[in-house]
């Protein structure tokens, strides 16, 4: 059975629920939502799976984590992978770590579709049209992020080949680091996962 709904509708999930769970498996998407508390909905359910997906998953380039209640057997595990891998990328981690991944994958597509808009919006402030700028900064990103899995050197990396003594380049990053986008980065992220704790009530 695959759990889909906001968290905070676990509790007003109805009895029956849990009782067609009795000896199946359980595979939630509930954000912050720990598998202690799903064991607590779910108590007959045989196994427990928590992952996070992220929309990208729609179109099979998302990235899912997920973590288990305890051991799989061979055969559930491979299924669970041939279930979330639908969905692009699986990685298993521990649980203690899943509210960073929520933070980071699960909410990240946001975080890049703002930065898309934003760029789009300063290409328009320096002179093109709204669809020249958004289709330069859309394309820009979706470039960038193919070159860093075609060349896997660091991101550091590829930004100092990009970079100029003296250049453009240089001169727009002179900017971000007077703005702090690493700091604001981490703020992001270390809130969403903040977030993601109070949901699960810790």
């Amino acid at each position: 059975m695959i759990l889909a709904c906001k968290p905070q509708q676990l509790a007003e999930l109805p009895a029956e629920l849990s009782e067609l769970t009795s000896g199946t498996g359980v595979l939630s998407i509930l954000a912050g939502t720990p598998l202690a508390k799903l064991k607590e909905s779910f108590p007959s359910a045989r196994h427990l799976v928590r992952c996070m997906p992220n929309t990208p998953g729609q179109i099979g380039a998302g990235i899912t984590a997920f973590c288990t209640e305890g051991p799989l057997p061979a055969g559930e595990r491979e299924s669970v992978h041939r279930l979330l891998g639908a969905l692009g990328e699986v990685v298993e981690l521990p649980e203690t770590e899943l509210d960073a991944v929520t933070a980071v994958s699960g909410s990240g597509p946001a975080y890049v579709f703002t930065f898309i808009a934003a760029l789009r919006d300063a290409g328009v402030e320096a002179g093109l049209s709204r669809e020249t700028a958004y289709r330069l900064a859309l394309h820009t990103v979706k470039g960038a992020a193919t070159l860093l899995e075609k060349v896997p050197e660091s991101p550091e990396t590829h930004r100092d080949w990009v970079s100029s003594p003296g250049g453009t380049t240089l001169a727009g990053l002179e900017v971000l680091d007077r703005g702090g986008l690493p700091a604001l980065m981490r703020d992001t992220v270390l809130a969403a996962q903040r977030r993601s704790r109070e949901l699960a009530g810790e």
